[in-house]
């Protein structure tokens, strides 16, 4: 059972919201995720540029599944002698 999800590209928020926090939105603006988001000061500096890092990681989740399936696809095509050729360079 393949599980779907709201097609890319998914985009990150570049400021937050006082509401939300920082919102992960699809194409259409549909609602992906929220991600917290303080905007407290100098005591929440170390949160807020990690939260908008997960933010942008959570957006970049199509780009990424894409990637993968492509990867995956070229590796099912190569033979093991040829990887062990490529290895060997």
């Amino acid at each position: 059972m393949s599980a779907k999800h709201t097609p890319g590209p998914w985009l990150a928020a570049s400021r937050p919201s006082s509401v939300v926090g920082l919102p992960i939105v699809a194409q259409t603006g549909r609602s992906i995720a929220s991600v917290s988001y303080f905007a407290l000061g100098k005591d929440f500096e170390a949160h807020d540029r990690e939260s908008a890092a997960n933010a942008r990681l959570i957006a970049a989740a199509p780009d990424l599944l894409a990637i993968l399936k492509h990867a995956v696809h070229w590796h099912d095509q190569l033979r093991a002698a040829d990887i062990e050729k490529m290895k060997a360079a």
